[in-house]
């Protein structure tokens, strides 16, 4: 079992996959909607997570806005399974979003390694 401190140092990172759901890339000239978001896009939204040691205060705004997409992509996902499966839905539960961050990576390896395919098409391979 992971100890406390040690999922709190991950929610960043799971943190950073949700918002990629409902947002495009930071570098896009305009906002996707959650149906737009590719493979790419999480994982580039993934890395700018966690700003480092000592971050200067444009790289600690940039973490704070991935890890914001991040949730929110988390949130709406939760709300989608929420509004299909009822009381079936898994929990909205820190183990949850790091569980759903690990598989949307593991999806986008496997069916899109140049990450190039939305999430949505990962999500029905």
């Amino acid at each position: 079992m992971r100890s406390k401190n040690s999922m709190t140092r991950r929610l960043p990172a799971i943190l950073a996959l949700a918002a990629l759901c409902t947002s495009a890339a930071v570098s896009a000239a305009e906002p996707a909607g959650p149906l737009d978001v590719t493979c790419g896009d999480m994982i580039e939204t993934l890395r700018d997570v966690d700003p480092g040691k000592n971050p200067s205060s444009e790289r600690r705004k940039r973490a704070i806005e991935a890890q914001d997409d991040v949730a929110i992509g988390l949130y709406w996902i939760h709300g989608y399974l929420v509004g299909t499966k009822g009381a079936a839905a898994p929990a909205l539960t820190l183990e949850w979003m790091s569980s759903e961050v690990v598989r949307l990576v593991e999806l986008c390896k496997t069916h899109s390694p140049d990450g190039t395919m939305t999430l949505v098409q990962v999500m029905q391979k």
